[in-house]
């Protein structure tokens, strides 16, 4: 209804205390309260009275016209894209990709089916894989050099006679 900041609300309050006096402020700050909750009682009483004879509620209008707020929204939004598609010029476009994706089509352009046929493809060689796991390689062993029991190569070990110092 009335928007009222802070500073008005201090300013008033500051007038009031000089005006009146710290004695009478409260008084009056007390009937204010009560004549405002009069004028508010008697204008919702009036307002529920209105709608009894009328026989429709402020809510449900509030409701309905922004429901038809919404609906023209919703319907210039629609033209908007209907006019925007129609300069676009690929409406023809829009039809045969309709005609391809409805599975009631008989007509599927060549692009549509190409591409359908290399998706069952990959999903028939990825299947094939699935079912036939690759064979897990052997490790071979190199016939030149000898392998003890923890599975070192002995050529690997510095042996004995290489730890002795040489001399000139």
């Amino acid at each position: 209804m009335f928007d009222i900041g802070f500073q008005e609300i201090l300013m008033v309050s500051v007038l009031a205390l000089l005006i009146m006096g710290p004695e009478r402020l409260p008084g009056a700050i007390r009937t204010g309260s009560l004549w405002l909750a009069k004028l508010r009682r008697s204008f919702s009483e009036m307002k529920a009275e209105i709608e009894n004879e009328v026989g429709i509620n402020a809510d449900d209008i509030r409701m309905q016209l922004h429901n038809e707020g919404v609906l023209k929204s919703i319907e210039k939004t629609k033209q908007q894209l209907k006019n925007e598609v129609d300069a676009l010029n690929i409406k023809d476009d829009l039809q045969d990709l309709a005609k391809a994706i409805d599975p009631s089509s008989d007509a599927t352009p060549p692009e549509f089916s190409r591409a359908a046929q290399q998706a069952k493809a990959a999903k028939e060689a990825l299947q094939a894989a699935a079912d036939n796991p690759p064979e897990p390689a052997n490790p071979t062993r190199v016939p030149d050099q000898d392998v003890d029991d923890a599975g070192t190569h002995e050529a690997s070990q510095p042996s004995p006679a290489d730890n002795k110092p040489k001399t000139p």
